[in-house]
């Protein structure tokens, strides 16, 4: 199952409709997300 997660992660990390850059930080505006961090660990 570790496979299929990474998978979805290497496809998401650069386009989703909840990241947000802004001066070279990347966060996220998931709001299931509670801390705004966009990582792997943080977004799903």
């Amino acid at each position: 199952m570790s496979h299929s997660v990474d998978l979805q992660w290497i496809l998401v990390r650069q386009n989703s409709r909840f990241l947000q850059k802004r001066g070279g930080i990347r966060m996220s505006n998931d709001p299931f997300n509670n801390n705004g961090n966009w990582t792997k660990r943080h977004c799903g």
